[in-house]
């Protein structure tokens, strides 16, 4: 049992409902490794309520950790209480930065050391939990918890479509599931790594077909099992990934287009326009622009332009067409 000092109380309604009251959304499999060399596979789910989809609050990576109605914060005696309040504020709120306080104790510690037995593990920098700003961090806890929801004792939480952040490490493939909730994370979203790039997960095999298309070993990632009809995720994965990279390109070029000749701000104007035009652009249309404005605005050394190739490398186009492995036969890894 933790408690905390009484601060400010929200006061907000969890909708309570059961699991009758939700639809299938997406069933995958992720597998976990296990030292015999053998795979498990582990089912993550997502349900559909109300036309948008949800998961599990405390379930992320595989675990298989419940929150229920009776581990949420309560209100008694002044105090703000909770059975699993640094589950609730990891796995439903996401907030894992440390308290400036926690980073001074622990400095403390390591000055007051014997000198044979100095701890040499340092704490990050203390950052800001929420916000700096009260009311910025009321509407950003507010937002968050108005995605919640109990189905059938268990907390539940609504999410935008979760994708696949896969890197190329040590010649081979890795995928772990983003679950793409943006307004948990405050800062300014990070820039993808070299070598990094996002892929919708109900397009998972996909990642088979690039190992085999870059001569990279194949092996376990995740099966998507099932997909509903109505579930909203993205259908079309070469015109999200031209998307995301027109939308990319656009954006960065944005501040320097004014320098540029009306020819390459015809074509960024062209490029921000079909960006946005979803389904009634093609890929194709989508490339063909993106080349033109990267042409009219950067050199071959930019930057922007190798982060820009690498968005646009898992596109499956033209000559690059192949079949795809299933890869429920890949094998594990070593």
């Amino acid at each position: 049992m933790r408690s905390a000092p009484f601060v400010e109380l929200l006061e907000w309604d969890i909708p309570e409902i059961s699991m009758s009251d939700t639809s299938d959304g997406i069933k995958a499999r992720r597998p976990i490794f296990l030292r015999s060399g053998q795979i498990s596979w582990a089912v993550q789910e997502w349900r559909m309520l109300d036309g948008s989809l949800i998961r599990e609050a405390g379930r992320r990576h595989s675990g298989v950790s419940h929150i229920h109605a009776d581990h949420l914060p309560r209100y008694e005696n002044g105090r703000i209480k909770s059975n699993y309040i640094f589950q609730l504020l990891n796995d439903v709120l996401n907030l894992f930065d440390s308290h400036e306080q926690y980073n001074l104790a622990h400095k403390i510690m390591i000055e007051m050391a014997e000198p044979g037995a100095r701890l040499r593990v340092e704490l990050p920098a203390a950052r800001e939990i929420v916000s700096n700003d009260r009311a910025e961090a009321l509407a950003i806890t507010e937002r968050i918890l108005s995605r919640l929801v109990l189905v059938d004792g268990v907390l539940w939480k609504r999410t935008s479509e979760p994708l696949l952040k896969v890197s190329n490490k040590y010649l081979q493939l890795d995928c772990t599931i983003n679950y793409n909730e943006g307004d948990e994370n405050r800062s300014a979203a990070e820039e993808l790594r070299p070598g990094e790039f996002m892929l919708p997960l109900v397009d998972w095999q996909r990642v088979a077909f690039l190992e085999q298309r870059k001569g990279l070993p194949p092996l376990a990632h995740g099966v998507v099992d099932s997909v509903a009809a109505d579930a909203p995720v993205t259908r079309d994965t070469d015109l999200w990934l031209a998307q995301r990279a027109a939308t990319y390109l656009v954006d960065k070029t944005a501040a320097c287009i004014g320098d540029r000749t009306a020819e390459a701000v015809r074509l960024w104007v062209d490029l921000r326009d079909m960006a946005s035009a979803g389904a009634a652009v093609t890929p194709s249309e989508l490339l063909e622009s993106i080349e033109f404005l990267r042409n009219s605005t950067l050199d071959r050394k930019d930057p922007i332009n190798e982060q820009l190739q690498a968005m646009l490398d898992p596109l499956d186009l033209g000559d690059q067409q192949a079949t795809r492995p299933s890869i429920q036969r890949a094998i594990p890894r070593r």
